[in-house]
């Protein structure tokens, strides 16, 4: 670790210290770390696209109590104005009035344009719905869930206000049931709240969400493709927020929990993983070797290959900005990828890429392996030709 402390000195006194200073180790922290977010701040805007920080769950989907003509009779009851709902509630229902007020609560909720959520708080329907989370049904459970879910999808001030009326302790204590579907929902409610900002995902934190997290991930082969899909988007947004870390012992705790959920054979699920790589390894180097010590630099490696052959940009990208990550860090965070065999192998045929977007990453990469040690630059002319580089530097 004391090499590691070491390093911006050491990179100071080199021979070729005008050219290191365009790059990484020459004693400008500050500019790194710029440079870092300016890149982040791109991927961020690519990841907008395809997989948002928060998500609304529209679908019309039931939930099975068993009692098929108990639930038929709750459908066709089940489209109470919120006023109704209200009344209903304060006026000591019946469980079967519970679950028609509940699941008419969601249902306004989950309209696809402007669900009534302001009207809710007022309402003080949002309480009502964090109560119902302990409710001895797993029908009421779960409308409130969802109901939650879309609540705290909203903005900052209404998730703050879920957060406040006490959501996230019994959401994750749902989150663990044996129902998986209510579990599902529960997890989806908070990763949403966790993707809020470091407030909010340290609120999740603070009452045992990692516990619950790494839980879930032990167990995913009982899990339903798109319950691990949602899990891979909590981690995700675990690992955004980096302006306040919750400390290297977490996130070496969150990095091990991803280095088992990045293997699971879905091509969603180990993309997410790995754009939550990317903020996580988008740190200091403690944090990196951290990351390392769980095992990532190998399943990324891994990733990037399967995903080649299929030339799917929104998964490569967030693979090559780890391996990126690692070569603006300490030399010896530099030296694992160099170890790896992934430059002679992958980012060599990467060089060929015309897709502006894998070509930044490739080329920032390669600018970083090129301001190393003077063993880490021979090994850099010795599989890269420099004219190709050069052109490849010229492209992008």
């Amino acid at each position: 670790m004391s090499s590691l402390q070491d390093n911006n000195s050491r990179a100071g006194a080199r021979d070729e210290s005008d050219r290191s200073k365009m790059y990484k180790n020459a004693g400008k922290a500050e500019d790194n770390r710029r440079r870092r977010t300016e890149c982040s701040v791109e991927i961020r805007k690519q990841k907008r696209g395809d997989a948002t920080m928060k998500r609304r769950n529209l679908i019309i989907d039931e939930y099975d109590t068993g009692d098929e003509s108990q639930t038929e009779s709750v459908e066709q009851k089940a489209n109470w104005s919120l006023k109704e709902v209200l009344e209903c509630l304060t006026n000591n229902p019946s469980m079967p009035q519970l679950q028609i007020a509940f699941e008419s609560l969601r249902r306004q909720l989950s309209k696809d344009k402007n669900p009534p959520i302001e009207e809710v708080i007022r309402l003080n329907l949002v309480e009502a719905m964090v109560r119902g989370l302990s409710v001895q049904d797993k029908k009421v459970q779960f409308e409130s869930a969802w109901g939650l879910t879309n609540v705290v999808s909203g903005t900052t001030e209404q998730t703050m206000h879920a957060v406040q009326k006490g959501c996230v302790l019994p959401l994750l204590e749902l989150s663990v049931s044996k129902d998986l579907k209510l579990a599902e929902q529960a997890v989806w409610a908070l990763a949403n709240i966790t993707g809020e900002g470091p407030q909010f995902r340290d609120a999740v934190l603070e009452q045992r969400g990692l516990e619950v997290i790494l839980l879930l991930t032990q167990k995913v082969s009982d899990l339903k493709l798109e319950f691990v899909r949602t899990l891979a988007w909590w981690y995700s947004n675990l690992c955004r927020h980096k302006k306040t870390c919750p400390g290297v012992e977490v996130l070496r705790q969150i990095a091990s929990g991803i280095n088992i959920l990045i293997q699971y054979d879905d091509d969603e699920v180990q993309r997410d993983c790995c754009w939550a790589l990317t903020y996580l390894t988008d740190g200091p180097d403690d944090v990196m070797l951290a990351a390392h010590q769980a095992g990532v630099v190998k399943q990324v490696i891994k990733f990037l290959a399967d995903m080649l052959p299929k030339k799917l940009t929104q998964c490569i990208v967030p693979a090559i900005r780890v391996l990126g990550n690692f070569t603006s860090g300490a030399d010896e965070l530099t030296q694992v990828i160099v170890d790896s065999g992934v430059l002679e192998t992958h980012i060599h045929e990467l060089m060929k890429t015309r897709t502006p977007s894998v070509l930044k990453e490739v080329t920032w990469l390669l600018s970083n392996i090129f301001a190393g040690t003077p063993a880490q630059i021979t090994f850099f002319n010795m599989v890269f030709a420099v004219p190709d580089a050069a052109a490849c530097i010229r492209w992008e």
